[in-house]
């Protein structure tokens, strides 16, 4: 992995880890290969993604307050919806937990 992926990744999960402490969610960023990104509140993981290539996901969200994803292929039998939503909608999502 080119060292410009390694600190793009590294600056989304420093963001994160910042902005989510400063909304009172225990954030630590777990730093280690094959683990997730973040622990949130002690029990919560996270991983964190900074790509190119993602204006469809956006596109398909629009004005809409989430997005649900399935992935339709042979190769995803059984695998769970996703949804999406943005990221300040979601904070106070998982603050009123």
């Amino acid at each position: 992995m080119p060292n410009n992926q390694k600190r793009k990744g590294y600056n989304l999960e420093h963001y994160l880890e910042r902005d989510l402490k400063k909304h009172g969610i225990d954030a630590k960023r777990m730093g280690q290969p094959n683990q997730p990104d973040l622990l949130l509140n002690g029990k919560e993981t996270m991983e964190c993604k900074c790509k190119k290539g993602l204006k469809s996901v956006y596109d398909m969200l629009g004005k809409n307050t989430y997005l649900a994803l399935k992935w339709q292929s042979p190769k995803a039998k059984g695998k769970e919806i996703l949804v999406v939503m943005r990221y300040k909608k979601w904070i106070t999502f998982i603050k009123g937990k």
